[in-house]
């Protein structure tokens, strides 16, 4: 798949998970589908972008991620059963993202 589109697709699906979150605080239980497409094309861009490397800090990178992806599939289910604690799982990961985003190294190695 061309970066160019797994770029695309991972804003769309952010931007889904984004209105669908502000609308489940909105309209209770009602967004809980849009919200989990947004997060499983989230997810698919993250696992497809990953890349091989002996690099430990990189290793250690994708693993702090890959607990990101768990806690998004967490507040996907927290949302799904109504619990309120979904908000907390949700910022996490996002917080957690954000991290990462900035500690991974841009170039091939």
């Amino acid at each position: 798949m061309n970066p160019k589109t797994e770029n695309y697709i991972y804003i769309v699906s952010g931007i889904i998970t984004i209105i669908s979150a502000l609308l489940f605080v909105m309209i209770e239980n009602k967004a809980v589908y849009p919200f989990a497409l947004g997060a499983a094309g989230m997810i698919f861009i993250k696992i497809k972008q990953l890349k091989y490397s002996n690099n430990f800090r990189i290793k250690r990178l994708q693993r702090i991620q890959a607990i990101s992806t768990i806690l998004l599939l967490a507040t996907v289910y927290l949302m799904y059963k109504n619990e309120n604690a979904w908000v907390v799982t949700l910022l996490l990961s996002a917080g957690i993202d954000l991290i990462v985003s900035y500690r991974m190294p841009a170039g091939k190695e």
